[in-house]
């Protein structure tokens, strides 16, 4: 049996919370979406670090420096278990900078309201392969790796030593 894909959802939109989960169920089995209407709540839930994706809704409109505070808690969890991030921007006057920001972050990727199942269905599977597909491109490097030295036998191979006479 396989573990099912855990993904954290935060939105202060109870709409907004069930069109996602809907069409992220409709298009991705074996999924378990945990919702949160406050960010704050995300940020305290125990398993954070069990998320397969957490999808955050950003908006310009909050406290700059709350909204900070908050983005970087959670990138403090997010990057170095390598959990992928989809932000969903719901102002129109979004922020471009905020795109350096996030680059702090291993894996993220924004998506504009409204949207569409297509994109949304997309956008999630890419980002829930991203790390999956990392993994075995290292599995594969260190393969190589291990081949090429066990390829060289130094047992073969003459070393000259130079010096000045």
């Amino acid at each position: 049996m396989q573990k099912k894909i855990l993904i954290l959802l935060t939105n202060e939109s109870k709409e907004c919370i069930e069109t996602i989960t809907k069409l992220i169920k409709k298009g991705i089995n074996n999924t378990e979406i945990i919702p949160f209407e406050d960010k704050k709540q995300l940020i305290r839930y125990d398993h954070l670090q069990d998320a397969d994706l957490i999808i955050s809704d950003i908006s310009i409109s909050e406290n700059k420096e709350e909204m900070r505070s908050y983005y970087d808690q959670l990138i403090k969890v997010a990057s170095p278990e390598k959990i992928p991030l989809l932000l969903v921007v719901s102002d129109d006057q979004f922020d471009e900078s905020l795109i350096d920001y996030f680059a702090k972050c291993a894996i993220y990727d924004f998506l504009r309201r409204p949207y569409s199942y297509k994109l949304l269905t997309n956008r999630v599977k890419v980002l829930l392969n991203i790390p999956r597909t990392k993994k075995s491109l290292e599995d594969a490097k260190r393969k190589v790796e291990l081949n090429l030295w066990n390829a060289l036998n130094y047992s073969n191979l003459l070393i000259l030593v130079l010096d000045k006479s």
